[in-house]
């Protein structure tokens, strides 16, 4: 019998001045047991409570579609909304606006031009539906990141996924989802943005990954229209597969990331700190029992060091 992946939130309490280990304060799952549901995304929002992004099997029009939940602070249930059509629509990434609601980015079969376009639904506090738009092309494009500027939102994901060679295609829309403008980088291999996020200077920062003997980090700083200020690679001396999955910047204006670094089978999380020009000031690796191991999400903490989450 197939075990079908449900919707699951975990609320882990990190007390460190008072215990050494963590506290499992509640976890709760959501999704019927006969089809798949993915949390991609989550918040909390500003009355509290915690918002998921992703996408569900059990619900909607049909195939998958966006999924949004909201909870109160114990994770038991306040509404749910689903979005989408009679195909596949997937949440990748989510934020909370300040008016309150939610702008979701992700992928969609059943709206746009053909195979999967960006699909980008914003709505309001009460997961009730504003506006929805759709970038693609005839091949699959899909939108894995977006982050919130002043005066709009910025997204980022792969173009011409399939059956082509992606590159990276990064969008700033304004607040009611126009376009503002749109950039394409990449060579004639494979490129992939895993994250963008927003810097203290207006712009923007992209990582993911660059095509070289097989893939490198990538890191590019954009400027507030999008324009390329510099771009760096970084790679392990393996030859197999480097890539940044976040990237945020950090209190000194520099950069942190985290991906997967090649250091013998299988791999390692990789964090890796630059300069405010992308210059390596440090990097560490981690390793759990010789696993695949890859770091998804790195955040700066209020004593100045870092918290990253993954997969081991």
């Amino acid at each position: 019998m197939k075990n079908h992946n449900m919707f699951t939130i975990v609320l882990i309490l990190f007390l460190i001045n008072t215990i050494s280990a963590q506290d499992l304060l509640w976890k709760k799952n959501y999704g019927l047991n006969t089809a798949d549901d993915f949390g991609r995304a989550v918040v909390e929002t500003s009355d509290g409570s915690i918002v998921v992004a992703g996408y569900t099997g059990s619900y909607g029009a049909g195939g998958f579609d966006v999924w949004l939940i909201k909870t109160d602070s114990d994770g038991n249930l306040l509404w749910t909304k689903t979005f989408g059509g009679t195909g596949d629509d997937y949440g990748y990434s989510m934020k909370q606006t300040d008016d309150g609601g939610f702008i979701i980015g992700g992928a969609t079969n059943s709206y746009g031009v053909g195979g999967l376009d960006y699909y980008l639904v914003k709505t309001d506090s009460l997961g009730d539906t504003l506006w929805t738009r759709t970038f693609g092309e005839s091949n699959d494009d899909i939108c894995w990141s977006l982050a919130l500027a002043d005066d709009g939102y910025i997204i980022a994901g792969g173009k011409n996924m399939q059956p082509n060679h992606p590159d990276f295609w990064i969008i700033k829309l304004n607040l009611s989802g126009s376009l503002r403008w749109e950039k394409v980088y990449g060579t004639s291999g494979d490129e992939v943005p895993w994250a963008i996020s927003t810097s203290s200077d207006n712009g923007f920062v992209v990582t993911g990954y660059y095509p070289s003997h097989f893939f490198d980090g990538w890191l590019i700083k954009l400027d507030s229209e999008g324009d390329s200020l510099w771009s760096k690679q970084y790679s392990s001396p393996g030859s197999e597969s480097d890539f940044f999955k976040s990237v945020v910047e950090t209190n000194d204006h520099g950069y942190i990331l985290a991906g997967k670094y090649y250091n013998g089978f299988p791999g390692d999380v990789w964090l890796l700190k630059t300069d405010s020009l992308g210059n390596t000031e440090w990097e560490r690796t981690y390793d759990y029992q010789n696993d695949y191991d890859i770091g998804y999400s790195v955040q700066q903490t209020i004593d100045g060091g870092y918290i990253v989450c993954g997969s081991a």
